[in-house]
């Protein structure tokens, strides 16, 4: 029974680690989103040729 709780125990880990490296990277990614726009804007208002994938 208690390796039972235990294994329950350690998914639980595992899946809140997992959740929160997700969210971490989805955080990170808008951040970085955000910081290019502000780039690309800058770069436009002094003339200079914008790149965009």
């Amino acid at each position: 029974m208690w390796i039972g709780i235990a294994a329950v125990v350690v998914v639980w880990v595992f899946v809140a680690i997992a959740v929160a490296v997700l969210i971490g990277r989805v955080v990170s990614h808008a951040d970085l989103e955000e910081k290019a726009e502000v780039l690309r804007r800058e770069d436009r208002s002094r003339g200079l040729p914008t790149f965009s994938a």
